[in-house]
């Protein structure tokens, strides 16, 4: 959860900022190292109060191999019953 505030603190998430409270369930299923990340995990949150009406988001994050710290690229809103992509920057992206 910690990964998930921090990206939302930050302003990388589209559309979510610091005045926003939620609630989360954790739970992960066990992967295979993918890319860069050592681990894959998602967490499922509710937006419950801010500058965004209630809703429902996915966050999807890896433990990074070379930093070790968990990392959000990723994020999924609930919206008129269907599942709508959210931009989420990535701070240590390489640049283009």
């Amino acid at each position: 959860m910690e990964a998930v505030k921090d990206v939302i603190d930050r302003g990388l998430v589209s559309g979510l900022s610091s005045s926003n409270q939620f609630s989360a369930v954790v739970w992960s299923v066990p992967r295979m190292p993918v890319g860069p990340y050592s681990k894959i995990d998602s967490l499922p949150v509710t937006i419950e109060d801010g500058s965004t009406n209630e809703a429902d988001y996915v966050f999807f994050f890896g433990k990074s191999g070379k930093t070790k710290t968990w990392e959000v690229f990723s994020c999924m809103k609930w919206r008129d019953g269907h599942w709508e992509f959210v931009p989420v920057k990535l701070p240590n992206a390489p640049k283009k």
